[in-house]
Formats: structure tokens, C-alpha cells, sequence
């Protein structure tokens, strides 16, 4: 039993090394293809950090986006406006939608932001 353990241990290890270096590769890697500045942590602790948090906060990213597209009050917009191909309640769910997920993402820089100016 001990050797399934670690065998499970060692498979999530090589599983999460894996997807930090091609997640955490590839997001400066998109900065420059979108001519964006290349914003990259400069110290061993900032480093560190980065590859320890990468793969997790692009796990809830898709979690947020999977919740928001399929939560009660969105299939019933959509069953509401199913058989228009225009709809003003659409239109007006999916941009509140879209600013409350902005609303929390500026509200996470800001605890961040605050928390590496203690911290690190």
C-alpha cells in the first residue's frame, strides 16, 4: 500500500511540474506574441511563488469561467432568449457578467499587490 501511495505522490508531482513549466511557459510566451510587456518575477522568491501558484490559479480560472457559463440564472436567460437571435437581456447579462468577473479580478490585484508590498 505504501508504494501505490508514493507511486500517486510522485505521478501528481511529475503531473504538476508538467503543467506549471506549460502553463507558466506559456503565458509570457503570449505576452509577446500580443506585443504586450513582458512582465516576469525577477527574484528567487518571486519565482518561486510563480511556479508554486501557476497551475492552481489557472485551475480556478476555469472553474469561475465553467461556473459562470452554466449557473441556474444563465441557462434560464438562455432559455428565456432561445428562439431570438438578438436579445437586449442577453446582451445586458453577459456584459454584468463580464464586470463583476473584472470587479473581482481587480479586487484580487489589490489584495495581491498589498500582500507582496508586506510580504515579499
Amino acid at each position: 500500500m505504501g508504494g501505490n501511495f508514493m507511486q500517486r505522490v510522485y505521478f501528481f508531482l511529475k503531473m504538476y511540474a508538467i503543467a506549471t513549466l506549460v502553463i507558466g511557459a506559456g503565458l509570457p510566451i503570449v505576452g509577446l506574441l500580443t506585443f504586450h510587456s513582458l512582465i516576469y518575477p525577477k527574484s528567487i522568491t518571486q519565482w518561486a511563488w510563480y511556479l508554486l501558484l501557476v497551475a492552481p490559479v489557472s485551475l480556478a480560472i476555469l472553474f469561475v469561467g465553467d461556473f459562470v457559463s452554466s449557473n441556474k440564472v444563465t441557462r434560464a436567460v438562455e432559455r428565456k432568449t432561445e428562439r431570438k437571435s438578438f436579445s437586449f437581456l442577453r446582451v445586458g447579462y453577459g456584459l454584468s457578467l463580464m464586470a463583476l468577473v473584472m470587479c473581482g479580478c481587480f479586487g484580487l490585484v489589490w489584495v495581491f499587490g498589498i500582500i507582496s508590498k508586506v510580504f515579499l
